[in-house]
């Protein structure tokens, strides 16, 4: 099993031996998914966020300055339908992190799962949530959870998001636990990020037992307070 030191070597491969790392990266991922498309329909529930992350453009501070909208339980129900009628059964609900979107998308499941006489991935992406809000999504119909770490450095995890690492791993174990099919995953180019906490993320991933992982590149929107992307260090 690789330990971090590992992950570090391979994420400081260049040249002919990163090309290499790559060619056997395509080459296991077509064993296990073959050369295949997932396609998610995909519905915003809400832009109001209770959390200020200074990575995102639906920061709490930049969402008081814009429009802001809620969707219905029959809002959500009016989308699956449209996305049912393009034969994609893969559906995400997600918007920013408020209690409300608990009960306006368990209002909905019932109807989004009749739509599709139950065969269908019903993917949530709403944020830090109790045990017991996650229990009703997942009672309700709900069969898989994104919750990125972001980043498995405790300080520069609250410098970003200014809430606690441990609360995010927490709700992370809480999907585990009610037999959600999660997916977490890294931001790269935070400022002030190294490699080696790269390498950590990445290590965090495999020991938190989740099913899917993504690296998302860090872009700064339109009034992210931020500084440009940075390169992360290379460690020494």
């Amino acid at each position: 099993m690789l330990d971090e030191r590992d992950v570090l070597d391979l994420l400081n491969l260049r040249g002919d031996e990163r090309e290499e790392l790559f060619a056997q990266a395509r080459e296991r991922r077509r064993s296990v998914y073959g050369d295949r498309v997932v396609v998610r329909g995909v519905c915003e529930v809400t832009n109001i966020c209770r959390v200020n992350c200074e990575f995102c453009p639906m920061r709490r501070d930049n969402t008081r300055a814009n429009d802001t909208y809620q969707q219905s339980p029959d809002d959500l129900v009016r989308t699956a339908a449209a996305i049912r009628a393009h034969d994609v059964n893969v559906i995400c609900f997600q918007g920013g992190e408020i209690p409300q979107t608990t009960t306006t998308v368990v209002a909905a499941l019932p109807a989004v799962r009749a739509l599709y006489d139950g065969n269908v991935e019903v993917l949530l992406n709403l944020g830090n949530k109790t045990h017991a809000e996650y229990a009703a999504l997942r009672q309700a119909g709900a069969t898989s959870y994104i919750i990125k770490h972001e980043t498995s450095d405790p300080d520069l995890n609250r410098r970003m998001r200014h809430q606690s690492l441990d609360a995010r791993l927490a709700c992370i174990h809480d999907l585990i636990d009610l037999g959600y099919r999660v997916g977490t995953g890294t931001i790269v180019g935070l400022p002030g990020q190294t490699l080696d906490s790269i390498a950590r993320d990445i290590i965090l991933a495999r020991d938190l037992g989740v099913h899917l992982c993504s690296a998302s590149v860090f872009i700064p929107a339109p009034d992210t307070t931020h500084l440009p992307t940075a390169r992360p260090a290379t460690s020494s």
